[in-house]
């Protein structure tokens, strides 16, 4: 059970990057969404994080690009988004030095895949896969005490855990504060710098900020925007558009497990009860002939 909590509590104490997958196109094709920037945990296999960013062609003609253009902005934003790799290589570096682990060095413990576009889908990004949990825990525990709150009793625990939507907090840099999703917004828009169609990108590019959990849904309860079935796991999707991310948009998880010990004593209590109501029910003349002749007894003793 605790490391199923653990697992639970991940996605509310990183800020993780994440994996595209088939099922989270499914809730994309039943909403309008043209262009996002997509942070997912997947825990369907290794555990795997990612970041991606969509090009979608409503973009492209909204800024009048032509085919040469496209294939410049493709060819640059994998160059941009290369920098976001580089600075989670680097920070996995920092992690490994502090506390050295053969079994957990970079390229063994954890594999930092190239910056791809997909064509097919149209997006932009890169994965970090991990070759166990124990090797993700190492990386990204950071050793924040808990907020997760049992709500629950001795019959069921329910474990209610908030955060704040990965996308709503804030980094540090050397210009100042400001939100991922607005720092992820700008690497995008940036892409265009020194071109023809830069204003257009800047005005027409509104993305929506998705965050995709992945993991076995059994007990777990949330308050996503999709809850999407994919075999024994479950994806977890928040979307969240540019203009609502000032408001601090909040991800919750509930996860409930029951307590089959202690209703089985509750049970055996029960039918206890039951059987022994039963038994003197059935022969409830013999019981009442006993305890009269007990009381005679006493009786004549006096």
């Amino acid at each position: 059970m605790k490391k199923y909590l653990i697992i639970f509590l991940i996605p509310i104490f990183l800020i993780p990057l994440f994996t595209f997958n088939v099922s989270y196109s499914e809730a994309k094709n039943s909403t309008i969404i043209d262009d996002f920037i997509l942070l997912s945990l997947d825990f369907s296999q290794n555990p795997t994080q990612s970041i991606e960013f969509s090009i979608s062609n409503d973009l492209f003609d909204k800024c009048s690009m032509n085919e040469n253009d496209r294939v410049g902005f493709v060819d640059n934003l994998i160059k941009k988004v290369d920098t976001i790799r580089t600075e989670y290589l680097l920070n996995l570096t920092l992690k490994y030095i502090q506390n050295p682990i053969e079994e957990y060095k970079l390229n063994k413990g954890v594999v930092l895949s190239q910056v791809v576009y997909n064509e097919t889908l149209s997006i932009v990004g890169f994965k970090i896969i991990y070759n166990g949990f124990s090797a993700f825990n190492y990386y990204n525990s950071n050793g924040n005490s808990s907020n997760l709150k049992n709500d629950g009793n001795i019959f069921i625990n329910k474990y209610v855990s908030k955060s704040i939507f990965p996308f709503c907090k804030n980094i540090v840099l050397p210009t100042g504060t400001e939100t991922l999703a607005q720092r992820y917004k700008d690497i995008f828009i940036s892409t265009a710098n020194n071109t023809d169609y830069y204003q257009k990108i800047s005005e027409n590019y509104n993305p929506v900020f998705v965050y995709d959990y992945v993991t076995l849904g059994n007990g777990i309860t949330s308050n996503a925007n999709y809850e999407i079935k994919n075999g024994d796991y479950k994806h977890f999707i928040w979307t969240v558009k540019e203009e609502n991310i000032s408001s601090n948009p909040n991800i919750e998880l509930t996860l409930t497990i029951i307590n089959r010990g202690w209703w089985f004593l509750l049970a055996l209590i029960v039918v206890t009860i039951l059987l022994f109501l039963l038994i003197l029910f059935i022969y409830r003349k013999e019981v009442y002939n006993f305890f009269h002749l007990i009381r005679l007894k006493m009786k004549f003793k006096k």
